[in-house]
């Protein structure tokens, strides 16, 4: 009977390890489970969510020394620091650099600096341009917008990517296809206004109506 009882004892023993493999196997498949839905969730966000335009204000340009076709920019988009540097290549479709001087434009604000013709830009200045690209044009946040503020797209809000995400993935290059100039020369993203605190952003000249927005 003593021997029975520690036969029936080691097979409780048994019973018991049983038990905690099968949870560990449940667990591990629970965890399988997850990542496709973590991923499945990932390409469910919005390339704009992830993009941070924001408005800034140009407080200096001027030709670049070594690059006869970029204008480079100082632009205040409200940080501590200062004003951050972007290269734009607009020289030609504006005669001067004093006529981008004190201009409110849209910035492509979390994107990985780089340099064009030695010069670090530190982001995007956001423009429209004609299909055969014979003309191009700044986009216009309305006067009262806040440099520094994010431009909101209904139904497309979302944290902002980090710069390394944005460049690995090509979040931008995703949205830009869906960023157009509409008939009522208004900046979209899939048919919906890019807005500031002080309204939408928009470009003046007609030619746009319909345009790429890049």
């Amino acid at each position: 009977a003593a021997a029975a009882g520690a036969a029936g004892g080691k097979g409780g023993k048994g019973g018991k390890g049983d038990d905690a493999a099968a949870g560990k196997k449940a667990a591990k498949k629970e965890k399988k489970a997850k990542k496709p839905a973590a991923k499945a969730a990932a390409a469910d966000v919005s390339p704009m969510a992830e993009c941070d335009f924001r408005v800034g204000r140009i407080t200096k340009c001027w030709v670049h020394p070594d690059a006869d076709k970029l204008f480079c920019e100082d632009i205040d988009c409200g940080e501590a620091s200062g004003d951050r540097q972007i290269a734009s290549g607009l020289v030609g479709h504006y005669a001067d650099p004093s006529e981008l001087t004190g201009k409110l434009v849209l910035v492509a604000f979390n994107l990985k600096p780089r340099p064009l013709a030695g010069f670090k830009s530190a982001g995007m200045v956001l423009c429209a341009a004609t299909p055969d690209k014979s003309s191009v044009a700044i986009l216009e946040p309305p006067e009262g917008a806040v440099p520094g503020e994010r431009v909101t797209v209904a139904g497309h809000e979302g944290e902002a990517a980090a710069p390394q995400r944005m460049a690995k993935k090509k979040i931008l290059e995703a949205a830009m296809p869906d960023l157009i100039v509409d008939d009522g020369l208004t900046a979209t993203y899939k048919g919906i206004p890019l807005m500031t605190s002080a309204g939408p952003v928009k470009i003046s000249n007609q030619i746009f109506a319909g345009a790429q927005i890049a």
